[in-house]
């Protein structure tokens, strides 16, 4: 306050503040309230000691921007574990969309894509690519999917599996090694030299490379790239390595059930060959035994008729025999030759030729045949009706010799306009149909199992009901356009 004298005279008064120093040295702060002459020659000042005053507000202010301090960090701190969050639904929805893809896809090629496509767009990756290994002389990596911002790096990483300089990187010491592979800073790591100025120029600052196992064996790896260093955490990769363990049975199923396809698709063909070739040789024999065996029997019947009309009596006897045994061997053969390739199939339709089957099993096996036709007979391919006809004579033959009834039906008509079916049912002794397996046949002919394989060749069905002492009731379901033939020269 040294100068607050002349101020007041001055200016008449003053407010303010000021350190006092008291004679034992003490500082303190004081507030000055001061007014001159009011009085004459009198002037009137008056002092308050602020000193708690002051320090209080120092502390409070001090209290005050520690707190902000603290909500600000506070503030970050909640803001990053939000971020973490995000990140980790990010991650979290990527498995679950992949898993997803994982159940519905069947396609190795569009599985491997569709992963790649989820973690790029899901997981917000850079790049995400599946590299398979090949057992060529260079053991290279060959990339069969990618999604990301690739433009040409696969082609250029020229990456492989072996143990030589562009195969210890994250790919390919993944697929040799069968463990995890981080490459934490492309712009750093000296074992990522090889592929440093290609990574950087599109972003990439660190990667994880996973291997695609199948028990011991390494099919390839996944490998994906992100835009920050070190972004692969042990959450991450624990998260991404279950991801690319399930990818890898995906894989696995694929194939095999491409392959178990394909076996099908053969075993149909070749069961088309099969019964094409079956009725070829049927007729070839069946047409042998008419113009060649039959005609000799009836050549030699006939010498030894002639023969036993100029012989003793003795000579008579015994031609007699030989004749009435070559007319035996000359029904046989005729009745072979109609089992072997009955005419009416041949030359004649369905309805026909269904209709000479009923006649045939009543006169051969004494089963009569009801024969139930709800359309007039549909013309179906010649090597169908074969089929139909022999699954239908079949089923006939294990009604005679197992369903213990001397009566059938078989019922014919279109269903739905573009499908043929034949059911054949009896009230017979009937079976548990959980019973049977592929092995067991019916009667002597196809079995259960070839007859419903061959109905699949025609994308047919074989239906099957039946209860023990309640009949059974065997439905054949086949397309209009069905043809063996395609299917036999697969």
């Amino acid at each position: 306050f040294v100068n607050v004298w002349t101020y007041i005279m001055n200016h008449g008064r003053y407010q303010g503040e000021g350190r006092v120093v008291q004679p034992d040295g003490t500082v303190l702060l004081a507030e000055m309230f001061a007014v001159a002459n009011i009085r004459p020659s009198r002037h009137l000042a008056v002092l308050r000691d602020i000193t708690d005053q002051r320090r209080a507000e120092e502390a409070l202010e001090t209290a005050h921007n520690q707190l902000e301090q603290k909500v600000e960090e506070r503030t970050a701190e909640l803001t990053r574990a939000e971020a973490r969050l995000r990140r980790s639904n990010q991650i979290l929805q990527m498995f679950s969309d992949c898993n997803e893809a994982i159940v519905r896809i069947d396609d190795e090629q569009e599985l491997m894509e569709e992963i790649c496509r989820v973690i790029i767009e899901v997981g917000c990756y850079l790049l995400a690519w599946v590299g398979l290994a090949e057992n060529d002389e260079d053991k290279s990596v060959r990339p069969a999917a990618y999604a990301g911002f690739e433009t040409g790096y696969l082609d250029k990483a020229r990456i492989s599996w072996a143990d030589t300089k562009r195969g210890r990187g994250p790919t390919g010491t993944a697929i040799r090694t069968g463990q995890v592979q981080f490459g934490r800073d492309y712009l750093h790591d000296p074992s990522l030299v090889p592929w440093r100025q290609d990574a950087i120029k599109r972003g990439f600052r660190s990667s994880i490379a996973l291997p695609l196992r199948e028990g011991d064996a390494v099919l390839g790896a996944l490998t994906i790239y992100a835009s920050t260093e070190a972004a692969f955490g042990d959450p991450q990769a624990k998260i991404l390595g279950e991801l690319a363990d399930d990818l890898a049975f995906g894989l696995v199923a694929a194939r095999t059930r491409k392959a178990l396809r394909e076996s099908r698709d053969l075993l149909r063909a070749l069961a088309g060959e099969l019964t094409l070739t079956e009725q070829r040789e049927r007729q070839r024999m069946a047409k042998m035994l008419h113009d060649h065996i039959q005609q000799l029997l009836a050549g030699a019947k006939f010498q030894i008729h002639a023969l036993g009309g100029a012989g003793d009596v003795e000579v008579k006897k015994r031609a007699k025999e030989v004749e009435e045994l070559l007319g035996e061997c000359i029904n046989a053969s005729r009745t072979l030759t109609a089992e072997l390739s009955p005419p009416i199939p041949q030359e004649g339709g369905l309805v026909g030729s269904l209709e000479w089957l009923g006649e045939w099993m009543c006169n051969r096996h004494g089963l009569c045949v009801e024969l139930n036709v709800q359309n007039e007979d549909v013309p179906v391919q010649q090597d169908v009706k074969l089929l139909l006809f022999e699954s239908t004579r079949e089923l006939l033959f294990n009604v005679a010799k197992h369903a213990r009834v001397k009566s059938a039906s078989v019922g014919l008509q279109c269903v739905g306009g573009d499908r043929l079916q034949v059911v054949v049912s009896d009230q017979g002794i009937g079976f548990d149909p959980d019973r049977l397996n592929a092995g067991i046949t019916l009667g002597d002919g196809f079995g259960l199992f070839s007859i419903r394989e061959r109905m699949n060749l025609m994308a047919g069905q074989l239906e099957i009901a039946s209860r023990p002492g309640r009949g059974s009731r065997f439905t054949l379901t086949v397309p209009l356009t069905a043809s063996l033939r395609s299917w036999g020269k697969a």
